[in-house]
């Protein structure tokens, strides 16, 4: 699991879209359908580029990654999901000190974890784009 959230950090704070979008889940499908909706709704020039909801996803959310340091404050199982998820608890740094709290949650997908893309992600970059 640690790992997981190293691809994460690492590709978000350098720009990685394509290694990112790789370790993102949506949470349902409906939450898929909402992003897909959303990567349609742009420019033909910008569909060309982006050619999935994750990689819409993922290049939307480069901006937010903190490229200071990230400590793990926790790691906490959430045992009353349907399939295997932990909670990450990180106090991150921006470039500028600034300190942020965050919590992101990972599911196991097959055999590798990966970051979960809620419903209210989406939601924001939809009101952001619009």
């Amino acid at each position: 699991m640690p790992a997981a959230l190293e691809t994460v950090l690492w590709a978000g704070a350098n720009g990685e879209v394509e290694r990112l979008a790789q370790a993102i889940q949506f949470e349902n499908q409906k939450v898929q359908a909402s992003a897909e909706k959303l990567r349609q709704s742009l420019p033909q020039q910008n569909r060309d580029t982006i050619t999935t909801p994750e990689q819409l996803i993922a290049f939307l959310t480069i901006k937010d990654v903190p490229r200071g340091s990230a400590e793990v404050r926790k790691y906490s199982p959430l045992p009353d999901w349907p399939v295997p998820a932990q909670m990450v608890d990180l106090s991150v740094l921006s470039e500028d000190g600034q300190p942020r709290d965050l919590k992101l949650v990972f599911i196991r997908h097959g055999k590798q974890w990966r970051l979960l893309v809620p419903g209210a992600v989406v939601a924001k970059y939809v009101g952001v784009l619009k």
